[in-house]
């Protein structure tokens, strides 16, 4: 199955895995930076919300973060698939904003709906985690 002299592995003919150290390497760099990223990030909308519920109803509150949600879905669209950066929507905003409106597909729906719902569920299962079960309810 396995052939030592490449270093790749087979399963059903296909491959399936390779045992160079460099690609394993790099995967694990790059998980390490998504967790951090997301934890940072999900930290942050945590912060807003213990902010915002003070001033605000719980209705307002729970829009507000699924307004930023939705909001983050997109814009990782528009930097994943447009290939716009964060200080184009100051220094080139009409540009922007024309190519994200003939840009809505299917596709786009999809991305950002999905992209939104796994943001929402991290959220909400790590307001569950680290919020509740380990801090201090009063926290």
């Amino acid at each position: 199955m396995g052939n030592a002299r490449t270093g790749k592995h087979l399963l059903n003919g296909g491959f399936a895995y390779g045992a160079e150290i460099s690609a394993w390497v790099k995967l694990l760099v790059i998980g390490i930076g998504f967790l951090f990223a997301l934890l940072v990030g999900l930290e942050s909308l945590y912060i807003f919300e213990k902010n915002i519920k003070r001033k605000v109803s719980k209705l307002v509150c729970y829009s507000a973060i699924s307004a930023i949600v939705l909001l983050s879905g997109i814009g990782v669209y528009i930097g994943r698939f447009l290939r716009f950066n964060s200080w184009d929507i100051f220094l080139r905003p009409v540009n922007l904003i024309k190519q994200v409106v003939t840009q809505i597909d299917r596709f786009f729906i999809q991305f950002v709906l999905i992209f939104s719902f796994f943001v929402m569920c991290n959220y909400l299962l790590y307001n569950v985690i680290f919020r509740r079960i380990i801090r201090q309810p009063d926290d």
